[in-house]
């Protein structure tokens, strides 16, 4: 899906799913920055990914990162997570205060 997405967008990159264990996580990593590679990041990896990253406020507050980028050499970490459960809760009715909510 988000392939066919990047093509018709005009986007000359690829999305491919990597299977990567925790051990193998810091090789990976440097992989991937050496083709300035960006993506988003599932359990087991996102704490580890956040300790290895130069991270956004939020992906720093929150200590999980779920999409990340390569920007002047650097990792650099974000988390979605939380706008999307925020987006979850407004549908049901029942937002937490995004300026009070614990993040953390």
């Amino acid at each position: 899906f988000q392939n066919a997405a990047l093509e018709h967008a005009g986007l000359p990159v690829r999305y491919d799913r990597l299977d990567v264990a925790p051990e193998a996580l810091h090789e990976a990593l440097a992989r991937l920055a050496t083709e300035r590679a960006g993506g988003n990041v599932t359990i087991p990896h996102k704490e580890a990914v956040a300790t290895a990253a130069r991270c956004t406020s939020l992906a720093e507050r929150v200590g999980a990162v779920n999409t990340f980028w390569h920007e002047q050499g650097r990792l650099i970490g974000h988390n979605t997570d939380v706008a999307g459960a925020l987006r979850a809760f407004n549908v049901r009715g029942n937002a937490p205060d995004p300026r009070t909510a614990d993040l953390q």
